[in-house]
């Protein structure tokens, strides 16, 4: 009997204590730092994350919303210049394909040419950003996905990251008869 009463008491422990899970928030928390390089010393380098929609909890911890490591796909338009408006942009991506199509899985670094570049990842509406690539430095480009929406956030390593804006419309399709570089691994 008193066996039988200590095995019931540590299965119960087992589930109360199992019952305490692991809330995986390392994406939102990835896409709120400055990247890290290992291998570029002058392009873009970052991380996608995954918010859900959803909220859960277990007995005895407060909810969570969990936020993975995630995958997403980022094209690249090179411009002359920043454009001034989301206006400007969207008739800038939607005059030409993307020059670049990376795969950030969760992260990804890729070595870019000095200059101006508009980044953007689908998901409902169209998400951006303005990404300028200093000479000598890495710019950190990071992707929050959603369900029906995508935000990025960008900044050199001396400034504060800038969440990107949406464009009211469509850029050019990576379906096209231009033939892009392989995403990387």
């Amino acid at each position: 009997m008193r066996a039988r009463v200590s095995i019931m008491f540590l299965a119960g422990a087992a589930v109360v204590a199992g019952g305490c899970s692991y809330c995986d928030r390392e994406g939102c928390e990835a896409v709120g730092r400055h990247a890290s390089p290992q291998d570029v010393s002058q392009g873009v380098a970052g991380t996608a994350g995954l918010r859900s929609d959803t909220s859960s909890s277990t007995f005895g911890q407060p909810d969570c919303n969990e936020c993975p490591l995630f995958r997403a796909t980022i094209r690249f338009w090179r411009l002359d210049a920043l454009p001034a408006t989301p206006a400007d942009a969207l008739a800038a991506c939607q005059a030409k394909p993307p020059a670049l199509r990376i795969q950030a899985d969760p992260r990804y670094e890729i070595a870019l040419d000095p200059g101006d570049w508009l980044a953007c990842v689908a998901g409902g509406e169209e998400a951006c950003a303005y990404v300028t690539v200093w000479p000598g430095e890495v710019t950190t480009l990071n992707v929050l996905v959603g369900m029906g929406y995508s935000q990025l956030f960008a900044g050199r390593r001396s400034e504060a990251l800038a969440e990107g804006f949406l464009l009211a419309g469509e850029c050019a399709s990576d379906e096209t008869g231009v033939e892009f570089p392989p995403l990387d691994p």
